[in-house]
C-alpha cells in the first residue's frame, strides 16, 4: 500500500539527486564566465569525476567568501592546475613483483598512478587502502 500512494524509496532518490544537480548547475552559472563554463562542460565530457570535483572545490570557494566575482577562463584554468597539483601529490607506485615458474612477466614498463585511477578501478574484491594514501593533516 505504502508503494502505491508514495512510490519506490529510488525514486524519491532520483529526484533528490536531480534537484540537487540542478542547484549545482545554476550556482555555477552564477559563478563562472560562458567560456569557463564551456570548458568545464568538455572536462566533465571526458572525466566527469574529475569535473565533479572541480565544481565542488568552486562552490566551497564561493561559500567560503573566496570567490566575489563570475571567475573567467584564465581564473579557472588556474584554478584547475592548482587542483592538479594537489591531486598529483596523492600518486602511489605499485610495484608487484610476480614469480612464476613457467612464465617470467617483465613488469618493469610499469607506471604510477593516482589514487583517483585506482578508486576508479575498484571493486568489493579489489579494495584500495584509504587508510594508507590519505594525506596526513
Amino acid at each position: 500500500f505504502f508503494f502505491q500512494c508514495y512510490g519506490d524509496h529510488r525514486d524519491l532518490h532520483k529526484e533528490y539527486r536531480r534537484q540537487r544537480q540542478m542547484c549545482i548547475r545554476d550556482r555555477l552559472k552564477q559563478l563562472l564566465m560562458p567560456e569557463a563554463k564551456e570548458r568545464l562542460a568538455g572536462i566533465a565530457l571526458v572525466k566527469p569525476e574529475k569535473a565533479a570535483m572541480i565544481e565542488n572545490m568552486i562552490l566551497q570557494e564561493a561559500q567560503m567568501g573566496k570567490i566575489t566575482t563570475k571567475l573567467t577562463d584564465q581564473q579557472l584554468i588556474a584554478k584547475i592546475q592548482d587542483f592538479d597539483s594537489k591531486t598529483e601529490a596523492t600518486t602511489v607506485q605499485i610495484s608487484h613483483k610476480i614469480r612464476d615458474q613457467e612464465d617470467d612477466i617483465d613488469l618493469s614498463g610499469l607506471q604510477p598512478v593516482s589514487y583517483t585511477h585506482l578508486r576508479a578501478h575498484e571493486t568489493s574484491l579489489h579494495l584500495v587502502c584509504r587508510l594508507l594514501l590519505e594525506k596526513k593533516k
